[in-house]
């Protein structure tokens, strides 16, 4: 428990920043890594679990559309 003590403000970003992964794969390892080290952040934990799976499904729903779309930009 005093592993993280005093560094909540580090331990958010660098929880947050986990949530530009946008696969369900990743996903998991991350829900897999914070149930074996838990922190004190935990509704940080939650919001960027969904995030993940809310990208995901996005991808998943729209990837052909994205990448036709940035190929006439391209």
């Amino acid at each position: 428990k005093t592993r993280y003590a005093g560094g909540h403000f580090l331990i958010t970003h660098v929880i947050q920043a986990s949530g530009e992964f946008v696969t369900a794969k990743k996903g998991k390892e991350v829900e897999a890594f914070f149930k074996k080290n838990p922190t004190g952040a935990k509704r940080t934990v939650e919001q960027v679990l969904e995030r993940i799976y809310s990208n995901s499904e996005w991808l998943k729903r729209d990837s052909k559309d994205i990448a036709e779309f940035l190929g006439y930009r391209l």
